[in-house]
Parts: structure tokens; C-alpha cells; sequence
């Protein structure tokens, strides 16, 4: 497999002397008005024989991270196994306000910071700069904190064994869930990434946002309660955004013939009433009318066989 871009961006960073490193702990709230997510950090590094040490070691995994794997779009819906995701880094949600605090200027030094709490830490960013003042930014989600918190932490010492409280124990380990080179994010890890800039709340959002305009295509019958359904699910919700951006509610009323054909022929429970889809709980399955129109109902190109696709990509325009 030829080497990706990233490879190349992560080889080329790293060819340059490493100049400065700071590793930026992240804290969140919610504002108690707006109920928006609040971001703060302490940062810290390393010195002498330590920083080395981290450098190469941090290379080396980064190298290893990268090598030989496919990069595709972020999609919202589903992720394809083993590939890197790259996505505008203006498009992830929550993360100008964690650069923000990506500064000493608007962080503290751990030492310095009265109210640190490593149980506390949403996740951790580590940004470094080479010589050329090129900077590359890793993300990554704190998962073992609070697992942490109700474990017995052990320091063995000259024979004895002395209990240290776990709540003054800092563990990370330095994996990264996405690598950010000049306003693009690598997503190596979509589960964690997606925990860290809150997508699910931000889907919700949009969904929420848009319901108006979606209402008003009127071609789903109770489209409050299917609206609701779906804001609830996880999946569904990024399901849901996704029928919004690409604008498929609009799509199924001006195909609604040829749609409820394929409803019928792919076997989906979908209740219709005239013009428009009956949503009710009993009488439809909601993974099967965002299946619809998504356009998850595919033939094999090759055998002709039907087929539910989890995810769905155009690849170009067809001509009988």
C-alpha cells in the first residue's frame, strides 16, 4: 500500500528538531445558563533525559499509528474499519473552544492549578512544535480516570509497600484518538473522538435546529414522534443529521413512487398512507425508514443481489 499523506506529514514533522512539547490536561463543565460545555487545563512537560525519552517513544507510536492506513472522509454514520478519518477541523464541534485554552497564557501549570483533579480530566491534548514552527496537535479521550479513582494505588519503595490515594495518582497513556496538522484532523480512534468534542450532543443540536424545516416537508406523518425517536438513539440521531445535510427528506418526496416500490421490494416495515410515511411506533420500524431515505437499499452491481447497507457513498452517475 503506498504511504498516505499522513504518513508523510508525521515523517516530515518529526524530521525536524522537536523545539518546544506541552501536554494540555482538559477539563469540562456545563454553563449553568446556556448549557453550553466550558473547556479550562493545566498543562506540564518533560525535561532532560525524560523528554527524550517521550519524544522518541511518542514518535515511534505515532509512526506505527499511521502506517499503511486508508484515509476516507469523517462520515457521520458509520466509520470503516481501519482507515483514518480525516475531517476540516472546522467542522468538529467543541474544538475552537478547547484550542482556546491551548496556551499558557490561558492554562495554569499543574502546580500552580489549586483546583486539579485528575479524576476530573475529560481528555488531554499534546502539542508539539518543530523547528520549522510547524505544530501538530493529538487528542485524546481520558478513559481510566475515574476507574482509577475507586482502585488501591501501591508505591513499592526499598521492601515496603505504602497505599497512596489514587486521587493524586496521575496515569496517562499517551495514545491519540485524532492528529491535527494545519486545520485537518486524522481520526484514528471515531468512538473516542466523538466522546471527546461531544458529537452526540452536538447532533442532537442540529437535529433539533433543523426541525422546523423538516417538519415542513410534510412526507412524515407524526414527524414529532419520529423526530423524537431518533434524538434519542445515538445512531439514529447521526442518521438523522445525516438526512438533513444531504437534504434526503426533500429527495424522498420527489421520489416517493419509485421509494415505496423499493420499500415493498426490499421487504422494510414501513406503514404508507397516500403521499406520505405513517410513522407510529407499532406500525413502523424506524431503522428501516431512515434505511429508505438514506438510500441504505443497494443491488450488487456483479450478482444483482439485494442488499441493507449500514453506510452509503455516491460514487458517480450512472447512464442506461
Amino acid at each position: 500500500m503506498a504511504e498516505n499523506r499522513l504518513t508523510n506529514k508525521v515523517d516530515d514533522f518529526f524530521s525536524k528538531e522537536i523545539t518546544d512539547t506541552k501536554i494540555y490536561l482538559i477539563f469540562r463543565s456545563v454553563d449553568d445558563e446556556t448549557n453550553e460545555y466550558l473547556y479550562r487545563s493545566s498543562y506540564f512537560g518533560f525535561k532532560g533525559k525524560d523528554y527524550k525519552t517521550f519524544k522518541d517513544d511518542y514518535k515511534e507510536y505515532l509512526t506505527e499509528l499511521v502506517k499503511n492506513r486508508e484515509l476516507t472522509e469523517y462520515d457521520i454514520t458509520v466509520t470503516e474499519k481501519g482507515s483514518i478519518e480525516t475531517i476540516p477541523s472546522t467542522q468538529v464541534p467543541n474544538i475552537s473552544k478547547v484550542k482556546e485554552v491551548l496556551t499558557p497564557a490561558e492554562s495554569q501549570t499543574i502546580t500552580d492549578d489549586r483546583d486539579f483533579d485528575p479524576v476530573s480530566i475529560w481528555g488531554y491534548i499534546i502539542v508539539m512544535k518543530n523547528k520549522d514552527d510547524k505544530v501538530m496537535r493529538t487528542y485524546r479521550k481520558q478513559v481510566n480516570a475515574k476507574l482509577m479513582k475507586e482502585s488501591k494505588v501501591l508505591n513499592f519503595l526499598q521492601g515496603e509497600v505504602k497505599i497512596i490515594k489514587s486521587d493524586d495518582r496521575l496515569i496517562l497513556d499517551f495514545k491519540a484518538d485524532a492528529i491535527e496538522f494545519d486545520d485537518e484532523c486524522f481520526v484514528t480512534n471515531n468512538h473516542y473522538f466523538n466522546q471527546f468534542f461531544s458529537y452526540t450532543e452536538a447532533h442532537v443540536n442540529y437535529a433539533n435546529a433543523n426541525f422546523d424545516e423538516l417538519k415542513e416537508i410534510d412526507i412524515i406523518e407524526n414527524f414529532d414522534d419520529f423526530h423524537s425517536r431518533c434524538v434519542e438513539s445515538v445512531t439514529l440521531v447521526k442518521r438523522l443529521v445525516a438526512v438533513i445535510k444531504e437534504d434526503r427528506l426533500t429527495w424522498l418526496k420527489d421520489n416517493f413512487s419509485k421509494a415505496k416500490k423499493v420499500a415493498t421490494d426490499y421487504g422494510l416495515k414501513i406503514d404508507f398512507d397516500g403521499d406520505k410515511i405513517n410513522y407510529t411506533n407499532k406500525n413502523c420500524n424506524i431503522s428501516d425508514v431512515i434505511t429508505l431515505i438514506r438510500g441504505g437499499c443497494v443491488t450488487d452491481a456483479v450478482d444483482m443481489e439485494r442488499y441493507i447497507a449500514s453506510s452509503v457513498r455516491k460514487v458517480g452517475s450512472t447512464t442506461n
